[in-house]
C-alpha cells in the first residue's frame, strides 16, 4: 500500500507562494532572462517532485530522470544564494559579514530542505515491488 503524505500538500502551498515571490525577485534584480528561466525551470522541478513524492508515485522513468534532475536543483540553490548575496538588490545597503551569509544559507538549507528530501527520495530510493501471489 502507497503511503500518501497530506502534509506535503501544505508545504507545496507554501512552496508555490515561495516559488511566485522567488521568480517575481528574480525579475525586479534584472538578472539575465536566461537566469530567471532557468530559476522559473528549477522551480517547477521542485514542485513537480514535491507533488509525486506527497502522492508516492515510483516508476523506473521518475526514478531515472530525477536522478539528472537533483543534481541541477542542488547546483540552482548554491548559486542562487550566491547570486542574490553578491548581485540581489540588498546585497550593497548593508555591511554584512560571513556570519551572517552562512545564516542566511542555513535558514534556506531548513526551508527548502523537505522539498530537496522529496527529490532525493524520488531519485535515489529504491523501488521495490511485490511480486502478485499465484
Amino acid at each position: 500500500m502507497r503511503k500518501f503524505k497530506p502534509w506535503m500538500f501544505v508545504y507545496l502551498v507554501l512552496f508555490i507562494g515561495l516559488t511566485f515571490v522567488s521568480v517575481k525577485n528574480d525579475a525586479e534584480n534584472h538578472y539575465p532572462i536566461v537566469y530567471v528561466f532557468l530559476g522559473s525551470f528549477a522551480y517547477t522541478i521542485f514542485n513537480a517532485g514535491i507533488v509525486l513524492y506527497a502522492l508516492d508515485v515510483r516508476h523506473e522513468a521518475i526514478k531515472r530522470t530525477w536522478r539528472y534532475l537533483f543534481p541541477y536543483l542542488i547546483a540552482y540553490f548554491v548559486t542562487s544564494f550566491v547570486i542574490d548575496s553578491l548581485f540581489g538588490m540588498h546585497a550593497d545597503l548593508r555591511p554584512r559579514g560571513i556570519l551572517l551569509d552562512i545564516v542566511i544559507f542555513i535558514f534556506g538549507i531548513i526551508i527548502f530542505f523537505p522539498a530537496f528530501r522529496a527529490s532525493f527520495v524520488l531519485a535515489y530510493k529504491q523501488i521495490v515491488t511485490v511480486p502478485d501471489r499465484q
